[in-house]
């Protein structure tokens, strides 16, 4: 098995944990292969059109919600909506997790949220 992770140049934390992630792949057989890109080119394939078979099968991205709720932390990543120029950069899609995400976008009884 051969994997691509890709990452932004000059992150320096994020190139230590490509290569130890590199290692210990490589201990079960999976080669790992880590290509630095520079900003723009970065954004343009997380966030652009190309299908997920062109693109790599792992892109290091830091996200943080707008706001400290559960809904928030998920939807950006989760949802279909988010999918093309959003945070689901690996457009997935599973039909029961719209249904729960569109749920609980309107719930207001915190007990049936927090299930």
């Amino acid at each position: 098995t051969e994997l691509e992770l890709a990452y932004v140049t000059g992150n320096e934390s994020v190139s230590s944990i490509a290569q130890l992630y590199q290692a210990n792949l490589q201990q079960v057989g999976i080669n790992l292969n880590v290509t630095e890109l520079d900003n723009a080119t970065y954004v343009g394939i997380l966030y652009g059109e190309s299908p997920a078979e062109e693109r790599p099968n792992l892109m290091y991205w830091a996200w943080w919600p707008l706001y400290n709720d559960a809904w928030s932390h998920m939807n950006d990543l989760v949802t279909v909506e988010s999918g093309t120029a959003g945070g689901n950069a690996g457009y997935y899609a599973n039909p029961q997790v719209q249904a729960l995400m569109a749920q609980a976008a309107t719930e207001t009884d915190p007990a049936k949220y927090a299930e």
